[in-house]
């Protein structure tokens, strides 16, 4: 499933940036299903890719200028939120690993 989406994303064009927002709520929602699967070392990956693309889909629209502000503060809140959870999880990793130890 990664393979595919990167290869997606490799292939976009700046026309077609909407599609960026798509594929990192995909990533984001694998991590979302690992995180229920109590999976929480599968979690990083997803969510990881998930906030590099949204950050690169803000950076495109912001380059096109035909974007209103309320959208883009609406994704740039979303992009805060998935940063703060991404280091949420890196954060309970690390302390699961000097527990093990």
């Amino acid at each position: 499933m990664e393979i595919i989406l990167s290869k997606i994303l490799s292939e976009l064009e700046l026309e077609n940036v909407k599609s960026y927002h798509l594929i990192s709520n995909i990533y984001y929602q694998i991590g979302e299903f690992h995180f229920k699967q109590k999976e929480l070392q599968l979690i990083l990956d997803p969510l990881q890719k998930s906030c590099d693309i949204l950050a690169t889909y803000l950076e495109k629209i912001d380059s096109k200028n035909d974007v209103n502000s309320n959208d883009m503060e609406e994704i740039q809140i979303k992009l805060s939120k998935r940063y703060e959870m991404l280091g949420s999880y890196q954060h309970q990793l690390s302390n699961i690993k000097v527990r093990c130890f």
